[in-house]
């Protein structure tokens, strides 16, 4: 998978609305903290598509599929949002399609 690879995304006028890429199998398996920077990767590939910068993000919402994957997650989140800066967060536990571990959608105001 490219970490760019179909990313969804909607936009209006004030906001733009960015869903992570579907991982796509790899070979010899990713880690979960792989899976987790393809995911932010996507996202901000996403937000730049429509004219947005990770900065812009004023609302996520994080699904992971096991409970036991927060730490990673918060581990890496803190690499892509500073903790002065991070948007509202929503992390939440889910049975999520295609043996994805976890999957993000933002929400980010145009400035």
């Amino acid at each position: 998978m490219t970490d760019t690879a179909a990313f969804e995304v909607r936009s209006t006028g004030e906001f733009a609305f960015v869903g992570s890429p579907v991982p796509e199998p790899h070979p010899g398996g990713r880690s979960l903290a792989e899976e987790i920077r393809a995911a932010m990767a996507g996202v901000q590939a996403g937000l730049e598509s429509v004219g947005c910068a990770l900065t812009d993000v004023v609302k996520a919402t994080c699904y992971l599929a096991e409970d036991s994957y927060r730490g990673d997650f918060w581990g890496a989140w803190a690499e892509w949002f500073p903790a002065d800066a991070h948007p509202v967060r929503l992390t939440l536990v889910a049975a999520l399609p295609h043996r994805d571990r976890v999957r993000l959608e933002v929400l980010a105001e145009r400035a």
